[in-house]
């Protein structure tokens, strides 16, 4: 003690409640001249400690030393007590925040005419918005609000008052996700753009920060387009306002690289996906390599680069998309939340990667990712039907590569094991269906069994019957229901099995809400199916037709050009069969304009981008953009179906 003070800086609670508790056993033990010294420093000592460490003082002085405080008629004293439990937030000691709270409000009564009434007041509403988080006894959230709306209140021209605001905005905010009021949440969203607006210092920044996450929250409420905009703006000015390298900016950048996400899930702007992932690779420049942020950072900004190599096709975002998921898979705690959802990515962007380039490690890696996925879930897992839909989708590629029986097999009892775990009425459910039928159709194209192929003809109407008009994936669905049709008309050669196949890949061909590759194999598949059993010629030339005037929809501007080739590099020969088939039919003219439109694709492109396009670009700019985005939005890929190639 005599050290301490010595040093001239604040006694510790450690000397404190040292010297109190030795001080306080003599006092018990000893008799003597030393009792009334050692009562009256261990009283001291205990007197600062029962207010912020009550723990630390012995029973018997609790009830007396809280009396002497409240008795001693000092009420700044109690104010200089209790602020210093607000720091330690859900820390501190239930018992200390009880007295804190207490000495706050005869506080608040003592000084009716004070001038920081409202900051003391404003104290005591962030310790029962604590008390609250602690214990979730309502009434003490409703004390908090209304108290803290009076330390506003009371508070006009206080320095504080931006403070008081966002305490405000914080309880406001808890009160609506615990009894999910929306009033609550306007009244929090209208104090943080108010306490945003008076304040200049580094807090702003915070406020701002706050400020965009509530206009999120109430997008998800509301889907208002605006408060999503303005997220996204609000977000955007908390980045530009913290400074490089300041600690916060990575939280900052996060939070916009969330919005943005948001916002091209619900619209398909491209700006919003590279919004994304510029606002997510920036996060992550700014985030040491032991902190644990990064590992949902490596997993977001992996996902995302996976969609973008959808839209595009660039192969250095699928490449990238890969080593980004393993590395945040690297970084996560083994019972990190998101790992099973960075696992299920990964095989994603692994067998999408194997399709393009057709490397046999990338689907190894693929199976053995997606298998860790699925592992130790049970039927309450939300997102376990989805990632037994994707492993069933990754074994099922496999399968196609390796012939392997074992892969079909397991893929057939994943998707199964899916379609158990969604309920009826899910909107993924016909989905799935369509999956299982294609996994039907291939293990009857191994066993020979009438029954799997009738399963797969049902399962894939069963589907198809799920499926909204106007969905984009009727068009898959439709594909493979006519492909399931077509392989049991090739086993058993029944009439009506090729008519169904025809009718549904017309059906496909003409939706202009399908993808344009599933469009241009189905009016490829209806075809060649019109060849094989109907005498004349026009229905086939009619599919024939429709195939190859969809090709410049699929290789369109959006593309880079590396897509563009190795999209159409899979319909090769499609132009030559359809100019057959036209001549077959005695219509010469098309079958040359047919030859000239399959070899021309993209020179005709190029020559119409310097026409069409720059003359919308400069009447519409606006309008030729966004053409582009719902362009690339319609013709995603959707990876998580399978589409089933037609007999040949």
């Amino acid at each position: 003690m005599s050290q301490a003070t010595a040093s001239g800086g604040r006694i510790s609670y450690d000397v404190m409640d040292v010297v109190g508790w030795l001080r306080w056993c003599r006092f018990l033990e000893t008799p003597g001249s030393q009792v009334d010294e050692d009562l009256l420093v261990a009283t001291q000592m205990f007197a600062s400690l029962v207010v912020a460490e009550p723990s630390r003082v012995p029973e018997e002085l609790h009830e007396v030393l809280m009396n002497d405080i409240l008795e001693s008629g000092s009420p700044l004293e109690w104010v200089r007590q209790a602020a210093e439990v607000i720091p330690r937030g859900q820390e501190v000691d239930p018992a200390a925040l009880d007295h804190a709270i207490t000495l706050l409000h005869h506080a608040v009564e003592a000084l009716p005419e004070h001038p920081d009434l409202g900051a003391i007041t404003g104290n005591l509403g962030v310790l029962l918005r604590i008390r609250f988080e602690r214990a979730a006894n309502i009434d003490d959230l409703h004390a908090a609000v209304r108290v803290l709306q009076k330390a506003v209140a009371d508070s006009p021209q206080h320095a504080q008052r931006g403070r008081m605001m966002s305490d405000l905005a914080r309880a406001l905010d808890l009160r609506f996700r615990t009894l999910n009021d929306p009033a609550d949440l306007d009244a929090a969203i209208r104090s943080y753009e108010d306490a945003a607006a008076m304040t200049t210092d580094a807090d702003r920044v915070l406020y701002l920060a706050d400020l965009g996450v509530l206009l999120r929250r109430r997008f998800g409420v509301t889907e208002s387009a605006d408060d999503l905009d303005r997220a996204i703006d609000i977000s955007g000015q908390a980045v530009d306002a913290t400074p490089l390298g300041h600690p916060n900016r990575g939280a900052m950048l996060t939070n916009l690289c969330v919005v943005h996400r948001i916002r091209f899930n619900r619209v398909g702007r491209s700006a919003d996906l590279d919004g994304a992932i510029n606002a997510a690779r920036a996060a992550l420049a700014t985030t040491p390599a032991e902190q644990a942020t990064r590992f949902p950072l490596l997993s977001d900004l992996g996902d995302l680069l996976r969609v973008r190599f959808e839209r595009v096709r660039e192969p250095a975002d699928l490449d990238a998309a890969v080593e980004y998921c393993r590395e945040a898979i690297d970084a996560a705690p083994p019972d990190a939340p998101g790992l099973k959802a960075t696992l299920n990515n990964l095989g994603v962007a692994l067998r999408i990667r194997f399709s393009y380039y057709g490397r046999s490690d990338d689907l190894d890696e693929a199976v053995a990712v997606s298998e860790r996925a699925v592992a130790r879930a049970d039927d309450a897992d939300p997102d376990q039907a989805a990632r037994l839909t994707n492993l069933g989708a990754v074994l099922k590629t496999r399968f196609e590569y390796s012939t392997a029986r074992p892969d079909l097999e397991e893929a057939l009892d994943a998707t199964s094991e899916a379609v158990r775990l969604l309920p009826s009425v899910s909107p993924h459910r016909a989905g799935l269906l369509t999956n299982l039928c294609t996994l039907l159709l291939e293990r009857g194209k191994q066993s020979g069994l009438a029954a799997d192929f009738d399963e797969a003809v049902r399962a894939g109407r069963d589907s198809v019957a799920a499926t909204p008009p106007g969905h984009p994936s009727l068009g898959i669905r439709l594909m493979n229901l006519g492909s399931a049709h077509a392989e049991r008309f090739r086993k058993w050669r029944r009439p009506a099995d090729a008519r169904q196949a025809i009718a549904r890949w017309r059906e496909a061909a003409a939706l202009p809400t399908a993808q344009t590759d599933v469009r241009v194999r189905a009016a490829h598949a209806w075809a060649r199916m019109a060849l094989a059993v109907d005498p004349a010629p026009s229905s086939a030339a009619e599919g024939f037709d429709a195939a190859v005037r969809l090709l410049p929809q699929l290789a369109w501007r959006g593309v880079r050009r590396p897509g563009q080739e190795q999209l159409l590099s899979e319909h090769a020969g499609l132009a030559g069969e359809a100019a057959s088939t036209a001549i077959t039919a005695h219509r010469h003219g098309a079958a040359v304009e047919l030859l000239e439109l399959g070899r021309g694709v993209l020179w005709s492109q190029l020559l119409d981008g310097q026409a069409d396009l720059t003359a919308l670009r400069n009447k519409a700019p606006g309008d030729a953009d966004r053409l582009d985005e719902i362009r690339a939005e319609l013709d995603a890929l959707i990876t998580s179906e399978f589409v089933l190639d037609p007999p040949d």
